[in-house]
């Protein structure tokens, strides 16, 4: 009994740690205010935002199921290595939400600010996702490299996550065409980092997803609960 109650509170600390809880709070909440609209307007507006939702969780998952893989089998790598990846390739689905604000319209009869705190909730849970799933992400890699090189993978990942958010956005490439269409999407991405100041405006759209992005990851990553006075 003592050690199922002992293997309970180290799952308990565990998800702690990755935020689970507030994390699902905030899925509920959006996904109990998109059911209010529906209700109060007897459409589906937005009927996107469901599913966008549940992309982002994507690769939150894979950042937890990294981080037990990595932790139990730590000189199987291959099994890391694959998690990784699926990570990476759904890693842009989460900020991706932010781009969702292009949507918002007022819309018969739900009041206009109903819409802005469903979207602006959406866009919080996806953040939320993205950015806590980047910092287990981040202690693993530190493992490996060290932490001051580990902030060159957070870099690296939030200027590729800026490109994957346009192609997705203006492109409407899937994540999932990354395994069915490997080579039309890096034709893509190679025409815009080709030519810069020909697609000046897709790559002002990059830099300040990126900027932002770093931003509030820096805000998460740098807080620490204050010492009591």
């Amino acid at each position: 009994m003592q050690l199922k109650l002992d293997r309970m509170r180290a799952w308990h600390h565990f998800w702690l740690e990755q935020a689970l809880y507030p994390i699902i709070l905030s899925t509920i909440l959006v996904l109990g205010l998109y059911l209010a609209r529906i209700y109060l307007s007897r459409s589906w507006a937005y009927q996107f935002l469901p599913w966008n939702i549940f992309l982002a969780w994507i690769p939150y998952l894979c950042s937890i199921a990294a981080l037990v893989w990595h932790r139990r089998y730590p000189r199987r790598r291959q099994g890391l290595v694959v998690l990784s990846l699926l990570w990476l390739i759904f890693f842009p689905n989460a900020p991706y939400l932010v781009t969702d604000l292009v949507h918002l319209d007022w819309r018969h009869p739900v009041p206009i600010w109903h819409d802005i705190v469903l979207l602006v909730a959406g866009i919080w849970t996806g953040l939320f996702l993205a950015l806590f799933s980047l910092r287990t992400m981040q202690q693993i890699v530190a493992d490996y490299t060290g932490r001051w090189l580990s902030w060159f993978f957070v870099a690296g990942t939030f200027g590729l996550t800026g490109l994957g958010v346009y192609l997705g956005r203006f492109g409407r490439w899937n994540s999932w065409d990354l395994l069915t269409h490997p080579a039309d999407i890096l034709a893509d991405a190679f025409f815009l980092l080709s030519a810069p100041l020909e697609n000046i405006k897709a790559i002002g759209f990059i830099l300040q997803l990126a900027a932002f992005l770093f931003v509030c990851y820096l805000t998460l990553t740098t807080t620490r609960p204050t010492k009591q006075i």
